[in-house]
């Protein structure tokens, strides 16, 4: 799950295949997401909350409108199921990582990937990005790694 950056919408990532966007005052569901083939684990909203990135069992990562649910590209790399997803401060980089050890960096914007990061020897399962253009990723491996990338 994840917050808005405004903080007024929730979104949801489900084993039903399913994101979901909430209205937090309502509590009631404002648009729902479908198009993954499996499981969705991860969930993101750009730095102004008009994307929304998920990624999952299907090993894709997928960026959505967050006001309509319509799809806006699909990111191809991962050889394994991607378990959480991140947009940089910036908005214009998406970060995913996990079950294929490699954090894989996109262009949001030119859907399109950049130099991926290796150097975990187990699934990834969280990360998050500072102000400060650091990632934290951290593993099954029991390390978090630290990184510094240009937003």
């Amino acid at each position: 799950m994840t917050f808005s950056h405004d903080g007024s919408t929730l979104g949801s990532a489900g084993g039903d295949s399913t994101a979901r966007i909430w209205n937090v005052a309502t509590g009631r569901e404002r648009t729902e997401i479908t198009g993954h083939t499996g499981g969705v684990y991860g969930i993101s909203f750009s730095a102004d909350d008009s994307l929304v990135a998920t990624g999952g069992w299907d090993r894709v990562v997928r960026i959505w409108d967050s006001a309509s649910g319509k799809p806006l590209g699909t990111l191809e790399g991962h050889t394994s199921d991607v378990w959480a997803v991140e947009f940089a401060p910036s908005g214009h980089l998406l970060a995913s990582v996990g079950e294929d050890r490699d954090v894989r960096l996109w262009d949001a914007q030119k859907l399109k990937e950049i130099p991926t990061l290796v150097g975990h020897t187990g699934t990834i399962y969280a990360m998050a990005f500072s102000k400060e253009g650091l990632l934290a990723t951290a593993g099954r491996d029991g390390t978090t790694r630290l990184w510094k990338i240009d937003q």
